[in-house]
Parts: C-alpha cells; structure tokens; sequence
C-alpha cells in the first residue's frame, strides 16, 4: 500500500488555491500546533509558547495559548468544534483537511450561532516502514490525549465538541480517559473512521471514566476502510491476537454510562477508501456534523436553520 501526501513549508499558511476558505461572519478559527512537543507526556498542561495561530485576513497569523484561552472567556457563548486529523498526515495537510471539514461541515451561509472552530495538528508524518510506523503513530495519539483534554477542559461552559478521524479519534478517547477538570461539561463526541492502538484497548472496557465525560458519542465505521483493515493485520502481527479491538469494538465496551451511543456503518456512501475528504461525502456524517450545531441554530432563527442533505454518494 503506497501512502502519498503534500509536502508544504511551514510558511506556506494561507489558503491552498483549489480551497476557498472564507470563513462565516462571527466564527473564529485557530491551529493548535504540537508537531514540536516530545512523545514523552509528563505533564499534560500545555506551555504558554505552544504555537497556535489564527486565521485573520486571509491567512494564519501568529497568535498563542493566552490569546485563544482569552477568546473563549471573553465570548463563552461560541461553540468550541476540534478537529483531530489521523495519521500520514503532514503539518500542510492538516491544515488543508481542517479546512476542508469547516468548509463542507460549517461553512456556507446557513444561519446558525457562531462557532470557534480548532484544527488540532499533531505530529503525524510518515516516520519508517508501515508497520512500525502505525505502532508509533497508535501510542504517540494516546499521549496527544493528555493534551488535547487539558486545553478542551480549559474552554467555557458549552459542551466542546470534539471531532476525531482515524487515529485522532484514538487521541479523543485518550483525552476522554483523563481526569475530568471541576464543572467540566460533558463531550459531544463524534469518531470517524476509528483507528485504535490495541494496548489502550485494554483499558476501554467498560471504562465508565470515557463513558461519563461523554454526553453524546457518535461512531461512523466501515468495513471496507483499507486503512482500517490494514491496521488491524498490523495488530495481529504484533499482539498475535487474532481477534484484535477494532472500530467495532468502541460502542460495546462504553455501555453503561451517560454517554448516548450510536454507531453508523457508512461503507456503502464512503466505498473502499481511507480519507477525511471520502467520509466528508458521504450524507450520514456530513449531516451528522452539521447538525451538533442543530439545536443552536433552532434557538437563534427556527426553521431557517435547517441543512439540506447533500446527496449520496456511492462510490
């Protein structure tokens, strides 16, 4: 399996040509960058001079921790949506799959309240030969969930949402596992297309913990999702167990807790591939995604606020 991706600068952070990105009036949009921080996670508060940006005029800009911390306190009233890229994926082409999840998900001219929305890019580049590659990239997100929980439980009083794809989902459910700040709203949860590292596994069942810190939690799998099915060789090879975690195994070891739990297969809509851009066309998780804000939307102009489904794509 040949793995390609873009290999941008770190200065080339404006708008790529083929994504017109003009964010909607009122929203906010930050990159959260940890690419720099060691795999090694002692301390999960994150330092002042952690490199975030945010976009103004038509590009990213050199913001920092204090001045996105001071944007949620100030206007607590805007929803917190972030968004964890999976693996394979270099510091451009995080910022391109943010970019193209906020345009398709959130973007458009649909009345709704505004949203501050946060690309999480953490170090995710093709490192060695596949298979220990992804034993790295599994351990190293379950480490990027101490993180990710310590600046999410740092946000105001709305339900961050929390949006994790492949092995971002696996650092969602790792920041899940952390302990819970006081007063820290319950999580609405979405993991698309879950890649798991198979010894945090072992601590997912029945783990009230990540049930308890989840309002909602809404899984999209499918079968046919090559990269899926290729970690999970990966997993038997290296645990000999031939029935390793997998996707499937997300739902039924979080019963039991106060998360409300749903699961979709979405094979049929998303085929045989393993990209955000495939999910993002698929009708189940775009109009999933669209409407975490529904309820909001409702309560700021009625039945305007409603998001046409787009169609259904089958390949």
């Amino acid at each position: 399996m040949v793995w390609r991706a873009a290999s941008w600068k770190e200065a080339d952070l404006g708008c790529p040509s083929d994504t017109n990105w003009n964010p909607q009036a009122g929203d906010e949009i930050w990159l959260v960058n940890t690419r720099n921080l060691g795999d090694c996670v002692s301390d999960c508060k994150l330092a002042a001079d952690l490199p975030i940006s945010r976009w103004q005029g038509g590009e990213f800009r050199a913001s920092s921790l204090a001045d996105l911390l001071e944007q949620t306190a100030r206007n607590p009233e805007i929803r917190n949506v972030t968004y964890i890229h999976g693996n394979f994926t270099d510091y451009g082409w995080s910022i391109r799959r943010g970019m193209q999840v906020y345009n398709h998900c959130f973007g458009g001219q649909c009345v709704r309240p505004p949203i501050r929305f946060i690309i999480w890019s953490w170090r995710s580049e093709r490192e060695t030969l596949l298979g220990r590659d992804y034993q790295i990239k599994s351990q190293r997100a379950v480490a990027e969930g101490c993180r990710l929980n310590s600046l999410v439980s740092s946000f105001g009083p709305a339900p961050p949402i929390v949006i994790g794809y492949s092995l971002g989902a696996q650092a969602t459910l790792s920041a899940l596992s952390q302990p819970a700040a006081v007063d820290q709203p319950a999580w609405q949860v979405t993991l698309i297309a879950a890649a798991l590292d198979p010894f945090f596994c072992s601590t997912l069942r029945n783990n009230q913990q990540i049930a308890n810190r989840a309002e909602r939690l809404v899984l999209f799998t499918n079968q046919t999702d090559p990269a899926l099915n290729c970690s999970l060789r990966i997993t038997r090879r290296s645990t000999f167990n031939p029935k390793p975690p997998s996707q499937y195994s997300i739902v039924p070891n979080l019963r039991g807790g106060r998360a409300k739990l749903e699961q979709f297969e979405v094979s049929r809509e998303v085929g045989h591939h393993h990209a955000i851009s495939r999910y993002l066309e698929s009708a189940t998780v775009t109009c999933h995604l669209r409407n975490l804000l529904s309820e909001d939307a409702a309560d700021a102009a009625g039945d305007s606020a409603v998001w046409p489904a787009p169609p259904i794509s089958d390949r």
